[in-house]
């Protein structure tokens, strides 16, 4: 009841209040002004407050998003017909070209990436800032330039969004612009009480191959233990590099002393649709028992549920690993279906795996 009532949604909450007002609104008049102000700040704040108070919801998300088509809804119905009467056919031709190629690109990334995409870049804000104070000159002489320039950077949004679309492999809901990040996704430093998560480094091979050549830690995950620092050196290089893959360090020396890995979409090992991840992780055994893991494991959860905004995670152990088992109990897991035969070909066996999964609404229960 406690989040229900937060600061970030009752923020919310007042846009749906002033929506409602403005219905009753002479629209350009100086209440209706004032209220769609107070609406507009609502809309900036909510988000804002909710991230930095760590508040965030799936109510809360629902609620804002119905606030939005709210909002948006009742400023179409009173703004609308003003701007069909003072504006040329020419602009309405352009502002339909838009609408075209904007659902053309909604229906590329469902298609592509199994999921509805809207992308947060640079210019989409632009266009939404720009958009916001239409109203505000509608009585003034700058309202025909102002609105050919509304219209011109709506375009390059919406083709920028296009050409994104097209010419990525995998969704990045973080993707700012088409000029930003064009060789894949920005790597970042995940943060616990206790720990770092951070991208791997050549200069882990040493204490990767310290924990990783122990015949207890690889064989539970799958994979044969290390022989060489160089080859910990090149499974660096060629696997651990990859997007969402962090080494466990502790705060106090920044030593590598675990993995945790975010294998979405195709990358997974149960091929899972683009909004939905699988986490897999190891660590070195003189660690264990210290609840390092679903320490690391539940911040990835934060991550993969707030920042990439995924669905789905899933999350398997070999049976008879109960640590693993534990590990997913821990950390909200609930299981849903066995696997009988799964080979590993680096360890030439086949083992029955247990899969468990935790969505994205379970997730925000437990932090609540």
């Amino acid at each position: 009841m406690k989040k229900l009532f937060s600061v970030p949604n009752i923020l919310t909450a007042v846009r749906i209040a002033g929506a409602v007002c403005l219905l009753f609104a002479a629209p350009l008049s100086v209440f209706f002004y004032a209220v769609y102000t107070v609406s507009g700040v609502s809309d900036a704040l909510d988000g804002f407050t909710a991230r930095l108070t760590k508040s965030t919801s799936e109510f809360g998300a629902k609620l804002d998003s119905a606030a939005d088509l709210i909002f948006y809804a009742v400023m179409l119905l009173k703004i609308l017909p003003l701007l069909i009467s003072m504006l040329p056919g020419q602009i309405w031709y352009c502002v339909a070209a838009i609408c075209a190629i904007r659902l053309g690109s909604y229906i590329l990334a469902l298609v592509k990436f199994h999921r509805f995409s809207a992308l947060h870049t640079f210019l989409n804000k632009l266009t939404g800032l720009m958009l916001f104070f239409v109203p505000y000159l509608m009585e003034t002489r700058a309202i025909m330039g102002y609105c050919i320039a509304v219209c011109a950077a709506s375009g390059l949004s919406t083709l920028e969004e296009l050409l994104i679309h097209i010419i990525s492999k995998d969704y990045n809901p973080e993707r700012k612009s088409i000029f930003l990040i064009p060789l894949g996704k920005k790597k970042r430093i995940l943060e616990t009480a206790r720990l770092f998560l951070r991208p791997w480094r050549e200069s882990d091979a040493e204490s990767l191959y310290e924990y990783a050549k122990s015949p207890d830690v690889g064989p539970l995950a799958g994979w044969q233990p290390h022989k060489s620092p160089e080859e910990s050196r090149n499974i660096i290089k060629n696997v651990l590099s990859s997007d969402e893959t962090y080494a466990v360090t502790r705060k106090a020396d920044d030593k590598a002393i675990g993995c945790v890995d975010l294998m979405i979409g195709k990358r997974s090992n149960i091929g899972l649709p683009e909004d939905e991840g699988e986490i897999g992780y190891w660590l070195g055994a003189p660690f264990w028992g210290q609840g390092i893991i679903p320490e690391a494991v539940l911040e990835l959860l934060r991550h993969g549920f707030e920042d990439l905004r995924l669905s789905k995670i899933w999350c398997g152990y070999f049976d008879g690993n109960t640590k693993s088992r534990r590990v997913q109990e821990k950390c909200g897991f609930v299981y849903h279906h066995t696997i009988p035969d799964v080979f590993q070909k680096q360890l030439g066996k086949v083992f029955i795996e247990h899969v468990s999964c935790i969505t994205r609404s379970q997730w925000m229960e437990r932090i609540r």
